[in-house]
């Protein structure tokens, strides 16, 4: 069975772009996908390269753990620098 993008990854980024848009990408924490274990590691350096990728076009990212919730991010950008 296939790994699924939304409901098995680990975390979550949200972005607010300078233009009003708003986005959401899933980490992918597996080599391939039949893969048997997932990295959780893997997944948050995917969406922290994004971000760099972004810079200053990204007005908010925040990396959010992918549990159903908007909770409060552990990793928050502003304008593609890392505020905590």
């Amino acid at each position: 069975m296939a790994w699924k993008l939304g409901q098995d990854s680990f975390t979550v980024c949200r972005v607010k772009w300078i233009d009003g848009k708003k986005g959401t990408f899933y980490s992918y924490d597996w080599v391939h996908r039949f893969s048997k274990q997932r990295d959780r590691e893997k997944g948050i350096r995917g969406l922290r390269k994004l971000i760099a990728e972004w810079g200053a076009r990204a007005e908010i990212a925040g990396i959010f753990e992918n549990d159903g919730k908007k909770t409060k991010p552990f990793e928050y950008y502003e304008y593609g620098t890392k505020i905590y």
